[in-house]
């Protein structure tokens, strides 16, 4: 630089602050977006822990099970889950998730229906029984949605529900409409569904037979030896009635001291047969009551189906007049009608359903 003129130096250095400050403006204003990005991380990171905290809380508070599972391993699990699996976290978190499951079918029909839900962009939820690490089982919701819709490799969040309880309670309840509370046998509607099914598949289901049991003299045993001793005999009569017939036949309580059987693949004479063998063993067991002892005894009727057994009425009608004659001949019977009885019957005004019936036979 030339000492010799002021000029140029002051001019340098004019520069030389002038492209200073410009440095110096830009520094600031990389410090202020470097303070302000820090300021936002360090937001961020307190953000991020105490969505952490939340998460924790939860999965360890948690009243259902929670998890989240990617390519069919659990990557994390709630407190209540592993609880209810009877296992540690960390040992879930080394096992496959079809494990879980109380059988392999189960498990293998899960996939197909998980996709199908989340391709209609719904939550899968559908009950499964699952295997504690104890070996017992439960039954439990389960409900699962993606993380991301779009991407199958986001994995999926699942909320597990113990539902053993309620569906015992619904299996209760459905029970308790298809069947009579006193002997657990089926009752009427859900024999009538039986026997209209049958019908249905003629002349496949053909042979079959059907038998209508009645307890002789009933009413007198409730009025000798009270309600509790008549509902002995029902019990009684119905295992007789369950031990003396094949698993594939079906026995019903119809109501009172009315029972009946649907015997497939026998025609009317091993149904007859059937029928007399339970006869001799409800006459051969002895009933106590308190200090006193009884035995009972049951009419029966038998009916065979046949091509005019064209719907259940006509079926229970038939072995109703077959039962009709096993009381008029004198109780402890076995009877047999064939369709072409009914038109006899109903001219003549008799049959157990009318008042020239059973009810009117019921003294003898």
């Amino acid at each position: 630089m030339d000492a010799d003129n002021p000029g140029l130096q002051f001019g340098v250095l004019g520069l030389v602050a002038g492209v200073g400050g410009l440095a110096f403006g830009f520094m600031v204003r990389q410090l202020h977006a470097l303070a302000s990005a820090l300021e936002r991380h360090a937001s961020a990171e307190q953000t991020a822990q105490a969505l952490l905290k939340q998460m924790h809380s939860i999965l360890t508070t948690a009243p259902v099970g929670i998890a989240f599972t990617r390519f069919r391993r659990f990557e994390i699990i709630s407190t209540r889950w592993a609880g209810m699996m009877g296992y540690s976290e960390a040992e879930l978190l080394a096992m496959p998730t079809h494990q879980l499951f109380a059988d392999v079918t189960s498990y293998e029909t899960l996939g197909p229906k998980v996709a199908q839900a989340f391709a209609d962009r719904r939550v899968f939820s559908e009950e499964f029984e699952f295997r504690r690490k104890d070996g017992s089982s439960f039954w439990g919701r389960l409900q699962g949605s993606p993380v991301d819709e779009d991407d199958a490799s986001s994995g999926t969040t699942w909320i597990l529900m113990d539902v053993t309880h309620e569906r015992d309670a619904r299996e209760r309840l459905s029970w308790m409409a298809t069947h009579d509370a006193l002997t657990g046998l089926l009752n009427r509607a859900a024999f009538e569904t039986m026997v209209a099914n049958r019908l249905k598949h003629r002349p496949m289901s053909l042979p079959a037979a059907l038998l209508y049991i009645d307890i002789d003299h009933f009413k007198s045993i409730n009025d000798t030896h009270g309600h509790a001793a008549g509902d002995q005999v029902l019990i009684g009569v119905a295992d007789i009635l369950r031990a003396g017939v094949r698993s594939s036949d079906t026995v019903a309580r119809l109501g009172g001291d009315e029972f009946a059987v649907l015997l497939m693949g026998c025609d009317g004479a091993a149904a007859a047969r059937i029928a007399e063998q339970i006869r001799q063993n409800v006459e051969s067991k002895i009933f106590t009551f308190d200090q006193d002892t009884r035995q009972a005894a049951v009419s029966l009727g038998v009916a065979e189906f046949d091509e005019w057994t064209v719907d259940v009425p006509t079926a229970m009608q038939a072995a109703d007049v077959a039962l009709y004659k096993a009381k008029k001949s004198g109780r402890n019977k076995v009877r047999t009608s064939g369709f072409s009885d009914l038109d006899e019957t109903s001219s003549s005004g008799q049959g157990a359903g009318d008042g020239l019936g059973l009810e009117g036979l019921e003294n003898i």
